[in-house]
């Protein structure tokens, strides 16, 4: 019998078990290294429509090694852009803030709905889907009374 017939299947077993440990390691050191970007903040309401605090959303971050970043809005649903706050420019360690007024690209009101910021990191190569949603609310308020106005009373009356 020659040496290959009767150590061959005993080798590719043995490679097998050592790829998938190598693979199971370094996995596990992806899962125990920090996120690239720290001391996220970003706004949850945003409504372009109304004349108060919340016409813009915020949006900061930390970057914990320079890079060169690309910074989108994306629809919640399909992950679409619709907005480029920041496109591939170099930044080091301290904060990023930037700011969306609710436009798309165009420059008009996207349509209302949940959406998100997304990071690209162009030297780490990895892009982060920020959890944090930002809610655009169009609608413009309503105001219902509850019950009618108490009526006035003058000086002398009742």
């Amino acid at each position: 019998m020659r040496p290959i017939e009767r150590w061959g299947p005993a080798l590719v077993v043995v490679s097998l078990l050592a790829a998938t440990a190598t693979s199971f390691v370094v996995a596990q050191r992806k899962k125990l290294e920090p996120s690239p970007i720290a001391n996220t903040r970003i706004d949850p309401v945003l409504s372009p429509v109304c004349r108060c605090s919340r016409r813009r959303v915020g949006i900061e971050f930390e970057l914990r090694r320079p890079d060169t970043v690309t910074v989108e809005i994306v629809r919640a649903g399909d992950d679409a852009v619709v907005r480029t706050l920041l496109r591939r420019r170099h930044r080091g360690t301290a904060g990023i803030h930037l700011s969306w007024d609710g436009r798309g690209e165009r420059g008009r009101v996207v349509a209302e709905g949940t959406y998100r910021a997304r990071v690209a990191l162009e030297h780490r190569r990895r892009t982060i889907l920020f959890p944090n949603p930002i809610e655009l609310d169009v609608t413009p308020p309503r105001i219902a009374l509850e019950r009618p106005l108490a009526r006035r009373l003058r000086v002398g009356e009742g």
